[in-house]
């Protein structure tokens, strides 16, 4: 075995290291050792964690996958990853090449829906529809016919082009007749010329110029043409009319992609709910305490937002506050009196407001138990579409007549309808309540182990 290879295996030893299976299936490429599908995939739990390992991973095979073998880790991709297009289109190959191609061909219309780019020739042919004769029209028939298509469009836009052209050559080229300008003499008020018919008199030709003045000598009377105005650069209408390119992004409230320990998503307005108890000094594996690892990974969040999307952080222990507060000031919240929660609005994440909660971010300091109700209620009370909670432990009583997740979950659908996304941190007593939580808010529930990898849906359930 190469000593690169041997490198490479001893990180393949976790069954849902994706990065380390696809690291050896290009290093038996470049050194042309054959190996089978099934040989990458044995062993594997869950699915790659984002669309750029699933893309390493397919990379390193022959063409689309097709091999059943796959099925299984598709399934679970897009499951996760519902608007992947890459990995859609390569669930509608296997399932196509499995003989289903019903299913095969829903799959693909998602994928070709969000990303026409990831169009795939075996899988269009499913999409064409039965002639009038009632004969399904074969790829070579729908290549002919596109082509023939083609050819009648290209020649119909190109004698157009050619009539536009001529009738502008014409008409440049044409001779211009000059106006005839014609007056009449002032009438006299003898009878004589009350009897005769008016005098005509005819004008040569003029040259149009701006801002001269032309005067005929051929009348009895000089008669003055006025000065021209200056012309008109553009009309009302067509300054009226001027729009930016839709790609520009000037913060108009579209959203934007966020991202928060692996769980990914698409919201307007964002609040994080971080758990700052004493607990969280406890170190990991890797010598970093969960306290840093969140830390980290909220300042790399928040500076990754776009300007688009407004949002928040709330910090929990025993009460909670927002990061600009002190924690002094959390001290007479009640989870029961909503009027007792401060008044904050969402805040849209410009550079300078990065900056400032960066700093924020910095002089977090820990102390406390765990009190999930408050801070929760106050996120809710925001009314954002996106909450991300993240605790390592479970909750402590706060003596609430109602169970937590039951007020808050009753809360949220009063208030928000928020969606809420859970992050187990290193701890999985808490893990049955956040996932209880995160399904009945329509959220996914995450949780990071102490090397930082992040698990998810039947990754946590093989281990816990």
């Amino acid at each position: 075995m190469h000593p690169g290879e041997e490198h490479l295996a001893r990180f393949s030893d976790t069954a849902g290291n994706w990065a380390a299976r696809a690291e050896l299936a290009h290093l038996k490429r470049r050194w042309a050792v054959s190996y089978k599908d099934s040989e990458l995939l044995a062993g594997a739990t869950g699915a790659p964690g984002n669309r750029a390992e699933l893309q390493r991973l397919l990379d390193a095979i022959a063409g689309p996958p097709r091999s059943p073998c796959w099925r299984k880790t598709l399934t679970e991709y897009v499951r996760w990853e519902a608007k992947c297009p890459l990995g859609l289109v390569s669930l509608a190959h296997v399932v196509e090449a499995s003989g289903n191609k019903e299913k095969a061909l829903a799959l693909y219309e998602r994928a070709i829906a969000i990303d026409p780019s990831v169009a795939a020739p075996p899988l269009a042919c499913l999409c064409e529809k039965k002639n009038g004769d009632g004969i399904e029209e074969t790829p070579e028939e729908k290549m002919l016919r596109q082509s023939k298509s083609t050819a009648v469009l290209v020649a119909v836009i190109a004698h157009l082009f050619i009539i536009i052209a001529f009738s502008f050559w014409a008409v440049s080229s044409a001779p211009r007749k000059a106006p005839q300008l014609v007056a009449t003499s002032p009438p006299d008020d003898s009878s004589d010329s009350a009897q005769a018919p008016p005098e005509k008199k005819t004008f040569s030709p003029i040259t149009a110029t701006a801002n001269l003045n032309v005067v005929s000598s051929s009348a009895p009377s000089e008669l003055m043409i006025a000065p021209s105005a200056p012309a008109v650069l553009a009309s009302a209408s067509v300054l009226g009319g001027t729009s930016f390119s839709p790609s520009m992004n000037f913060g108009g409230g579209s959203g934007g992609n966020v991202s928060f320990f692996g769980s990914q998503g698409k919201t307007k307005n964002l609040v994080y709910v971080v758990d700052v108890s004493g607990s969280m000094s406890t170190q990991g594996e890797n010598g970093k305490s969960r306290f840093d690892l969140m830390k980290e990974e909220l300042a790399r969040s928040v500076s990754a937002l776009p300007i688009s999307v407004k949002f928040r952080i709330i910090l929990f222990s025993d009460s909670a506050r927002y990061i600009e507060q002190s924690r002094e000031e959390s001290g007479m919240l009640k989870a029961d009196d909503p009027e007792s929660f401060p008044k904050r609005l969402l805040v849209r994440a410009t550079r300078s407001q990065v900056r400032k909660t960066l700093k924020e971010i910095e002089g977090i300091s820990l102390g406390g138990g765990t009190n999930w109700r408050l801070p929760l209620k106050m996120a809710i009370n925001l009314q954002p579409d996106l909450i991300y909670f993240m605790t390592d432990g479970e909750f402590t009583s706060d003596n609430g007549k109602v169970p937590v997740i039951d007020d808050v979950v009753d809360y949220n659908r009063k208030r928000s309808r928020a969606r809420i996304n859970t992050i187990c941190l290193m701890e999985l007593k808490a893990y049955d309540e956040l996932q209880e939580l995160a399904r009945r808010t329509r959220g996914t529930v995450f949780l990071v182990k102490e090397n930082g990898e992040v698990l998810r849906g039947m990754q946590i359930d093989q281990i816990k």
